[in-house]
């Protein structure tokens, strides 16, 4: 795997930055995606770790990997549903009204675009959490809402800060033969 910086300059930096935009995501390709995730490590000092499994036209997959103190404010995305299952570890989704959905390995939870949320890794073991997220496929534009206290580009750029980013993306192979019907 390959540790990136996030910035607009790759194409995984402007859909990170950008909260996974319509226009940011590449065209669709008739290719499989081939990818390798090896056990992502998280600087001292950081929270978590964002492994890039791969991303089409309308889909962008990852494995989070959280310490202790990582998590997520409440927000909420405009045109994106989000599939999310533990597979090491523990975490904890919790509804603006503060009811918590606790998750251990092979349990996940659905969350509709538009629907608030939060989460963060709960015990001692390390969370190692599969992302999903499927763009709805009109959407011209995914709105990330945070909230709570303001989210200013001060903030933005702490808590980006505090993730280590990786590409386990290794191979791109080509579809041949027709297109299903």
């Amino acid at each position: 795997m390959q540790k990136l910086a996030i910035d607009s300059s790759t194409e995984l930096g402007r859909i990170l930055v950008n909260a996974v935009q319509p226009a940011d995501l590449p065209p669709h390709r008739r290719a499989y995606q081939l990818f390798r995730v090896e056990a992502p490590e998280i600087t001292p000092g950081k929270t978590r770790s964002i492994s890039h499994l791969c991303t089409t036209d309308v889909c962008f997959a990852a494995l989070q990997t959280l310490s202790e103190g990582g998590e997520s404010r409440m927000h909420s995305h405009a045109a994106m549903d989000g599939f999310w299952m533990v597979l090491k570890g523990r975490a904890v989704f919790l509804s603006p009204g503060g009811e918590a959905f606790r998750l251990g390995p092979m349990e996940g939870i659905m969350i509709p675009r538009g629907v608030p949320y939060s989460f963060h890794q709960e015990g001692e073991e390390q969370l190692n959490i599969l992302q999903i997220e499927m763009l709805h496929a009109r959407a011209r534009r995914n709105t990330y809402t945070s909230y709570g206290e303001a989210c200013s580009e001060e903030h933005i750029a702490r808590a980006q800060a505090q993730v280590d980013f990786y590409d386990a993306r290794h191979r791109t192979v080509p579809v041949d033969g027709p297109a299903a019907s």
